[in-house]
């Protein structure tokens, strides 16, 4: 889905997906699941990895993914982690993309 890309053509990229990653922000923010609940957060995180193609994608929880990108040259690994759990408040933000679940909702701030 996405090519590797380098320094000069970064912005572009970049700018080529900005509407798509809004959407999946929005998407997750209407859709929040409570922590050790989260499997359509997953199955949705897992669908969007599997397209990029070139991940080795696995699943050891209902609630986790787990996914690899394996270069061709050893050296250094880089680890990233992500929460995906909401919390059991109420929002009372007017915003069009506000969680659709009474009393949950996504506000951690990051």
């Amino acid at each position: 889905m996405y090519e590797i890309f380098s320094e000069l053509n970064l912005d572009e990229l970049v700018s080529s997906i900005n509407d798509e990653v809004i959407e999946w922000r929005r998407y997750l923010h209407e859709n929040p699941e409570l922590s050790f609940q989260e499997e359509n957060t997953a199955q949705f995180v897992y669908d969007k990895l599997k397209s990029f193609g070139d991940l080795e994608i696995s699943r050891p929880t209902k609630t986790s993914i787990v996914a690899r990108l394996i270069g061709d040259h050893p050296g250094k690994v880089l680890a990233i982690r992500a929460d995906m759990d909401a919390l059991p408040i109420h929002e009372e933000n007017k915003i069009e993309f506000r969680s659709k679940k009474d009393g949950i909702m996504h506000a951690c701030g990051h």
